[in-house]
């Protein structure tokens, strides 16, 4: 016998009532005090890990601020950006889930679910979006004016303990990286590649951070824009190590350390 509509569960659906629930059951989420509350830009990373019972949590945490731009590749991520609206002075709200290229499908399901109930928490209000590694919109792309920055590895999706999260400390040895801007884009893309003499090319720029020293190595093809924004990326890097690294700039073939580090000179392949 068919049931009309009116008389069933899912004439509750979209209600106020309904509406108010959700609202109600997001707001338990602790993580999402302060959302959208004033203009700017607001970070998330879903962090799954698993008990001393290994029974999965999966959730989110705030990202800090100054890693904004910046992702692993192994994870997802949630932005929140919150504008004035200048017609009636109130907010409004954008939601990017951003997907690693490593990113589990645990953590693809808890970014969904969790942009989701951030939506719910500000009325149904904002309007979301769904962007993966290396193809990004341009709308996502301006949340992060200094550019992004992609970072190899990430949390483990529901094998970490709460435990190894909360004590873990970072084992960070040489790291290389590849920036470029691609075209009809102002924004750098920058990618942590293999820290090898085979990483280089001679159309991009690329920064070596040795945690003492950051080096700047640019190609023959390159552009200044690249060039430029090599240069601030690599005075960000020292400024990551409280100021205490050293800048080396456009190194050229008489850089014994920056070579040694690659693994010797050689050959450079040409622009990708």
């Amino acid at each position: 016998m068919n049931t009309p509509i009116e008389e069933s569960n899912l004439a509750h659906i979209g209600s106020d009532e309904d509406k108010a629930a959700k609202k109600c059951a997001a707001a338990i989420e602790m993580n999402w005090e302060g959302a959208g509350e004033s203009p700017g830009i607001q970070v998330w990373r879903v962090e799954n890990v698993r008990d001393e019972n290994n029974n999965p949590n999966f959730g989110i945490n705030p990202w800090p601020k100054k890693q904004y731009g910046q992702f692993f590749d192994g994870d997802s991520y949630i932005i929140l950006q919150t504008v004035t609206d200048e017609e009636d002075g109130g907010f409004m709200w954008d939601i990017y889930f951003w997907i690693g290229s490593g990113s589990s499908q645990d953590e693809y399901g808890v970014a969904a679910y969790k942009a989701n109930e951030l939506d719910d928490l500000l009325d149904d209000a904002p309007v979301q979006h769904r962007e993966t590694e290396g193809y990004e919109s341009p709308e996502f792309l301006a949340c992060f004016p200094k550019g992004i920055r992609y970072l190899n590895g990430g949390i483990d999706s529901g094998f970490r303990s709460v435990e190894d999260a909360e004590n873990a400390t970072e084992k960070i040895g040489a790291r290389l990286f590849h920036l470029r801007k691609r075209d009809g884009e102002k924004t750098v893309h920058m990618h942590q590649v293999k820290v090898a003499l085979s990483s280089l090319n001679q159309g991009d720029t690329f920064v070596l951070d040795d945690a003492d020293t950051i080096y700047t190595w640019f190609g023959t093809d390159c552009s200044p824009f690249e060039k430029s924004k090599a240069a601030q990326i690599a005075h960000g890097l020292s400024l990551e190590g409280h100021g205490h690294s050293t800048l080396k700039a456009d190194v050229q073939d008489d850089d014994e350390d920056f070579w040694t580090i690659l693994g010797g000179r050689g050959k450079i392949k040409e622009a990708d």
